[in-house]
């Protein structure tokens, strides 16, 4: 069993980021699990997703569903010692997921795309978020971007690779506020390394005065954006202190502040 989980899964490198020393993100391939893997994390879920599971049509979503859950159930309650179907996952006010009994002392949030799930996990109060994309070079990506994202992006897009790192930045940023997509998303611009975001949504209004910090990484396959809330919050953001970004770093590194 653990020798087909440590196939399956990949923990991404933050080692160049000293500030994520107790953050942990974990990409994992739910092809590469055996049956007897995926009826085993199929055992640690709860009554509620199992039902859920056996919704999917496609075998896929059903593997990738069941693998991300169990997988989640699996690595917290290693890090909590707890029994992984006894662990009770919440949903915040806009459906972000929790665990009951540590909302405050441990976050975790999962994203998934085409055969693979992401898992990222915190022990402490900061708020995280992760957003995974698999990257379609099939894609005719110009109308979506053209949408959704600002004319500054716009100009920094030349690849496919180029446009899923743009997307994983907006869905972690949202994702780590708790208030999942907005129908503004073209209001939100990334295109710098120090981002200042109107909160003129009335979700985000919510996170005014905020700053997160976006760690973008992965490899030929996938992209992968860790949102993570800065744990002081000072009201001369202006004047915030912003770390550089390391060469040679595993992450590429942008801020954003909601004014």
């Amino acid at each position: 069993m653990e020798k087909h989980l440590k196939e399956a899964i990949q923990i991404l490198d933050l080692s160049a980021h000293p500030e994520l020393e107790d953050v942990r993100i974990y990409l994992m391939d739910v092809t590469c699990l055996p049956p007897e893997v995926l009826a085993y994390l199929t055992s640690t879920l709860c009554l509620k997703e199992k039902k859920k599971a056996v919704r999917f049509r496609k075998e896929l979503d059903r593997r990738v569903y069941v693998a991300g859950r169990g997988m989640l159930r699996v690595l917290v309650g290693e890090c909590l010692n707890l029994y992984p179907p006894e662990i009770e996952i919440a949903e915040e006010r806009f459906g972000k997921p929790y665990l009951k009994g540590f909302r405050d002392a441990f976050q975790f949030n999962i994203s998934n795309s085409h055969q693979y799930v992401a898992i990222a996990i915190h022990p402490g109060d900061q708020q995280i978020g992760v957003d995974l994309e698999y990257i379609n070079t099939k894609l005719d990506y110009w109308e979506i971007a053209s949408h959704y994202f600002t004319s500054n992006e716009c100009d920094n897009i030349f690849t496919h690779r180029d446009f899923y790192c743009n997307w994983t930045k907006k869905e972690a940023l949202l994702k780590a506020t708790g208030v999942g997509l907005i129908d503004e998303l073209n209001t939100l611009d990334f295109s710098k390394e120090v981002n200042f975001v109107d909160t003129s949504d009335e979700r985000l209004r919510l996170f005014k005065n905020r700053k997160y910090t976006l760690y973008t990484l992965g490899n030929e396959e996938v992209i992968v954006t860790l949102g993570i809330r800065e744990q002081l919050a000072r009201p001369d953001y202006f004047d915030m202190e912003v770390v550089e970004e390391d060469p040679h770093a595993a992450a590429a590194v942008s801020h954003v502040f909601l004014v």
